[in-house]
């Protein structure tokens, strides 16, 4: 079991105000408006579930070494609405579970691992439904990086691994030659999308979008180059990964946030 730690960058265009208080101090939630503790993993730490956003996941509550339950079901490819059927199944070589080896709160977050090696497209999401009606979606969540491989790292497009949709929008993985990058719909970048950050690894960062009624979005702190427009459909949120091409990788994710109003970092 990983301990809790983070590089929070600042929020989303300076809208999230104060960050949230972490690694044993007490803080406060800035928009959000809460106060809460986060020590290290696994000792009596407030999740960020606490502010009562229009969405939260801190994966506490799932069975370890089995997919998130409940509220999350198996899912495919989003509709331009921003919908996610059920009922797919998950490509050969990827898997999305919940486990203690690495958290960033509490004892449990997601874990994505895949090895895949293949020309097709291949994934695996689950989904799960938010109380969000309006055009305003703003998410956070942290992420722990291990691993990255794939054969052709500097191959442009590279392989669009979108790692978590709001309704058809979704932060990537792989717009080569670096690794995030911020995509609406199908294939719709930013013009400086490809210089987005390096992967950055074995320590836990902090990942922020808004996706309407504008878009931005930044990994650390460093902000990523987004279109014009705004996202739709953010009654769903889906988690996972996917692929045109052969490719590695193990993450964690947690402390999963959607809200119609920005959700601060944690502190560092």
């Amino acid at each position: 079991m990983g301990t809790a730690g983070a590089s929070a960058g600042s929020s989303v265009g300076g809208l999230a105000g104060s960050s949230v208080g972490a690694s044993g101090s007490a803080g406060q939630a800035g928009a959000a408006g809460a106060a809460g503790q986060a020590g290290a993993a696994g000792a009596a730490a407030i999740s960020a579930c606490a502010i009562g956003a229009a969405f939260c996941e801190d994966f506490e509550g799932h069975t370890a070494g089995a997919p998130p339950a409940g509220k999350w079901h198996l899912a495919g490819w989003p509709s331009p609405e921003g919908t996610f059927s059920g009922g797919d199944q998950a490509s050969g070589g990827f898997a999305l579970t919940v486990d203690e080896q690495h958290a960033f709160s509490g004892k449990q977050a997601a874990h994505v691992s895949v090895k895949y090696e293949g020309d097709g497209y291949a994934a695996i999401y689950y989904a799960a439904p938010t109380t969000i009606e309006g055009d305003a979606a703003y998410a956070r969540f942290m992420l722990y990086q291990t691993s990255w491989e794939r054969p052709h790292p500097s191959t442009i497009p590279g392989i669009h691994a979108r790692v978590l949709f709001v309704g058809n929008a979704s932060i990537d993985f792989d717009f080569s030659p670096t690794v995030f990058a911020f995509e609406l719909g199908h294939d719709g970048f930013g013009g400086a999308a490809h210089g987005g950050p390096q992967p950055i690894l074995n320590r836990w960062i902090c990942v922020e979008a808004q996706f309407g009624p504008k878009l931005a979005a930044q990994v650390a702190g460093t902000p990523l180059s987004v279109p014009n427009g705004s996202a739709r459909g953010f009654g769903t949120v889906a988690l996972g990964i996917s692929s045109y091409r052969t490719f590695s990788t193990d993450f964690w994710v947690d402390d999963l946030v959607v809200d119609t109003k920005p959700v601060p970092c944690p502190a560092p």
